[in-house]
Formats: C-alpha cells, structure tokens, sequence
C-alpha cells in the first residue's frame, strides 16, 4: 500500500533513516489511537476475535506493518497476523494438578513439565513472558523493591498500578528472566516474577489439539486464502481511512494511505513431473500435493526395513502394535520390504531409552524407530545425540499421541515410512533438474554454464556464504571439472513463491523461477509445495 506524503520539505530535511524512523513511529501511533492492542511488534484489533474449543480459546486477527521505500515512494507493507490465547490461566492449571495429585512432590513436577516454557500473555500491561521456571518458596504476600527504593507487596502493587485483585495470596509466582535489549546487555539484569493468576497461556495445548473439528474451524480462520488477505488487508486500511481520530492523526503530518494494494506482476508456471520408479505424474498448482500418488506406486529408490528396533514405553504397548499394523498396510504399495521387528519396552527415563539401546543395536541394524511418551526435548536430544554419535544408525523418533489418531492414522504412517527410507539411503522421488555430474556423465562434456540456488540467506548470514560457501563452490568446480575461477555474477533476489513472482517477464527470470520451483518439490518431509514465505 503506497503511503503519500505532501510534507516534502519535512522528508528532504531528514536522512532516508530518520525519515523511516519517524515514518514509522507515526504508523504506531495511529493504530493506537485506533485501540489496537500492541503484543510484541504486532497490532491486533481486539473486536475481530473469535472463540474456539467450547470458548476455552481466543483468536485475536492482528497486522504485522511497517514502512519502507519502495521505488520513489513510502508503502506501508502489511500482513494478517494472528494471536492464540487461551481462556484459562497458570493458576487454572496449577489448581488442576493439585487435584490429580496428592504428593507435594509430584505436583510440583508435574506443574513444572507442563508451565516451564510457555509463553504467557498478562492483559493488564499486553505484554508476552516466556515462563523460564517456577518460584515455590515466594507468593503474593513478599514484597519487592520499586523503582524509588520503597518496598511493597505483589498484592498491594497489582492494585495500585492495574486495579486487578489477587484472590490466593498462597499460588507461587512464575520467573521469566526476560531479554535483553540491544546495547544494554551489560546492565544489570533481574528476572521478572508473575503472578499465575493474571497469565495466560498462549497457543494450543496438547488437549486443544486433538479436538479435530475445532481445529479445522481453527484452521479456517487462520490460513486465508490470497483474495480473503487482500480483502482483509484493504478492510483494515478502510478501518483507518473511516477512523476521524486516526485521520486527524495523519493529517498532521500530511500523510494518506493509498485505497487500492500496489499491483505486482505475477504468473503461473508449467506444471512440475515427479518421477517414481515406474511412473511419473504432473503436479499443477491446484492442489500441489501429491501424497495420493507417491504412496501408490514403488518409490524411486527402496530400502527394506529387515534389521530393525523398536522401542517403546510400557503403557504405549497398543500404539507400538498400531504403528506394526498400520505400516504393514502402507508400506507394500510403496515397495518397501518390512521385516520384523525386535520390540523392547523401556520407562519414561531418557537413561532406559538408552540403556535398551546398548544392549540391541548391533552391527546389522539399519532403522531404530523410539515411541516417546510425549514432546519432551531433552529426551528426544538424549536419544538423537546418542543415535548420532555414540552409535550411529538411523532413527525415527514419534510420539505417542501421533499414533492416536484414528481416521489419519495411515496417512501419518505413510509419511513415517518414506521418512525412514530417506534416512536409510533411499530416494521417493526425483524431477527434471540435471545436476553436474548427471550432466557430465550423459553429455561427456561440460555445461556453458552453472546455476547454483542457494536458499534462505538472511541478511546475517550473506558475509559468510561470501567467504566460505562460494570459495568452496569454485574450489570443487575448478579441481573436479576444469571451470574457470571466474564462474558467473552472483545474485541476490527475493523471490515468493505462489503468491509474488520476480518482476520481470526475461527469459532469464522465468527459468530461474522454474528451477526453483522443480527444486524445493525434492523435500523427503513433505508431499507438498511450501509456500515462500511459508
């Protein structure tokens, strides 16, 4: 969206910098005066939320916007955005445990398996903590240090400064050490303390999750489809251009909104061959998702499952016999040889997983699959780190809760069986983009010319792949086929894929696109073309 600007004599007064820099602080001073609540850098309309999961979630729809040069003019550059907060609180959550639990001890591990990590949102302030532990010996009734060096109580200062009431002067407070600002790392740092009740989780739980038809409601409102962004996007620019406050707000320094998004080149190319074995079939862009076909042919390149292990917790026995089942349906079509399998139950411990491990992975296995009992990382980095270092073989780690599924149960073992394969040696599919040597190996002479894509390099990392990556790149190229030093003219181009293609209708372009597009459908994870930015 093009942002016009009568005040010329402002913005030729200011550096391009400082311009966008007060550009940009207009921008967030008239959202707020439009009651837009500020989380984070994100603005988001408070009116528009929606509740989910029997009103045990909100959805709050917010606009990710900045202000940039674009060309010869200021735009304002927006996106849909969304919120996820659920309508319980910590304190709920710690009261819930406590009433399955009796023992003292494991309440309080239990509570901390379940808040330790989270991010909580507190509405007196819109503001997110991430939940970095929790404090049992303090409660409401301590008190701390202001600002000005008097002391007061969490309870008597949650009621000055935000009118809220604590009820249970006994809940624990939560740590969340918080960040950092740039250039202040040096200062002194002091961990923020919360209150349960005042904390909201944000984002799904485990429970949320498995309600499917909520979640497909969920899904909906979420992921828009390109003509219902744009109309979101345009509605909220209206909601500005209607807003007298917000409108005065500009005008004061001579700034207007565009009505209409700027328009931007775009165009739909050919459609992409996959290769299996012994078929092939075209992908188009409607829908770009081939897992109906992948998984009813032989893939490209098999490698039986004959020497395998599987590892499981001892209440997980009928969810490791589910996943036996399930791949012994799926697998025969894609030509993938399943033999059976050594099945051994461990506990819950990281140290039983591995210990097990020791014990009967010899020589001759060629796939571990582990059942975890949850999503617990250190677990899961224990076993990979010991899968990887100490006893390299391959291995696919599930969990429990995935094999739950029921009506998707084929179609998550269908993908668990072709990632197997991948890390065993094998190949699903292929498409039609030659590599060098393939090249080589068919012509018996070198190309004219080399394109190498290299995707997703941010800003940070562009010194490094100039230093390291692309010495490298003409190192091999000059030793093991006879290039020149002098490869090519490297270039950087933004580039997205399904939605905004790269402005230009050259031969050239439209060919780098294709290559581009042939080249992110060789993912092993996924039956589908990701989207860029995803």
């Amino acid at each position: 969206m093009r942002v016009d600007s009568q005040n010329h004599g402002f913005l030729e007064s200011c550096s391009v910098n400082k311009s966008l820099v007060k550009q940009d602080k207009y921008r967030s001073r008239t959202l707020k005066l439009m009651n837009f609540k500020q989380i984070g850098r994100n603005y988001y309309d408070e009116n528009s939320k929606e509740n989910f999961c029997d009103n045990r979630l909100e959805a709050w729809r917010g606009y990710v916007t900045s202000v940039l040069p674009y060309e010869h003019s200021l735009t304002l550059c927006s996106d849909i955005c969304h919120k996820l907060l659920r309508l319980e609180t910590a304190y709920d959550i710690i009261m819930r445990r406590c009433e399955k639990s009796l023992q003292d001890k494991y309440i309080r591990e239990e509570v901390s398996k379940e808040l330790v990590g989270l991010i909580v949102f507190t509405r007196y302030n819109n503001k997110t903590y991430r939940v970095d532990a929790i404090n049992w010996d303090q409660s409401p009734r301590d008190t701390f240090k202001k600002s000005d060096g008097s002391e007061i109580t969490f309870v008597e200062y949650y009621m000055q400064q935000y009118n809220q009431i604590i009820t249970d002067l006994d809940q624990p407070l939560l740590v969340s050490q918080g960040r950092w600002r740039k250039g202040q790392k040096n200062t002194p740092h002091e961990p923020v303390l919360l209150i349960p009740q005042l904390c909201y989780p944000t984002g799904l739980s485990d429970e949320l999750r498995q309600k499917s038809k909520d979640m497909s409601k969920l899904t909906k409102f979420m992921q828009l489809y390109p003509w219902e962004r744009k109309n979101e996007l345009e509605a909220f620019i209206n909601k500005i251009r209607v807003n007298r406050t917000a409108q005065n707000e500009l005008q004061r320094w001579s700034l207007r909104f565009d009505t209409n998004c700027l328009p931007i080149s775009g165009r739909i190319l050919r459609d992409v061959k996959i290769f299996q074995r012994d078929v092939s079939f075209g992908i188009g862009p409607q829908p770009a998702d081939w897992m109906r076909e992948s998984r009813s042919t032989p893939l490209l390149t098999v490698k039986s499952l004959s020497h395998w292990v599987l590892l499981h917790p001892r209440e997980h026995g009928n969810n490791a016999q589910s996943l036996l089942r399930s791949l012994r349906k799926v697998t025969p079509t894609m030509g993938i040889t399943v033999g059976q399998a050594n099945m051994y139950e461990v506990n819950e411990d990281p140290s039983s997983y591995i210990s097990t491990l020791r014990k009967c992975v010899t020589s001759h296995t060629n796939m571990v699959v582990c059942i975890l009992p949850d999503s617990e990382k250190y677990r899961y980095d224990e076993i990979k780190k010991f899968l990887c270092i100490h006893c390299p073989v391959p291995s696919q780690c599930v969990v429990a809760e995935t094999l739950m599924s029921g009506n998707t149960l084929l179609t998550i073992t269908t993908k668990i069986a072709q990632q197997m394969n991948c890390k065993m040696g094998g190949a699903l599919w292929k498409v039609e983009t030659a590599a060098l040597d393939s090249w080589f190996r068919n012509v018996q002479q070198q190309p004219d010319s080399v394109v190498v894509y290299r995707d997703g390099v941010g800003d940070g990392q562009l010194q490094a792949l100039l230093d390291h990556e692309i010495p490298q790149l003409v190192s091999h190229l000059r030793k093991h086929h006879g290039f020149p030093s002098q490869l090519a003219q490297f270039l950087r181009d933004d580039m997205f894929i399904h939605g905004v293609g790269v402005l230009s209708e050259e031969a050239g372009d439209r060919l780098l696109e294709e290559v581009l597009v042939h080249l992110v459908h060789i993912h092993c994870d996924t039956h589908s073309t990701p989207t860029v930015p995803a």
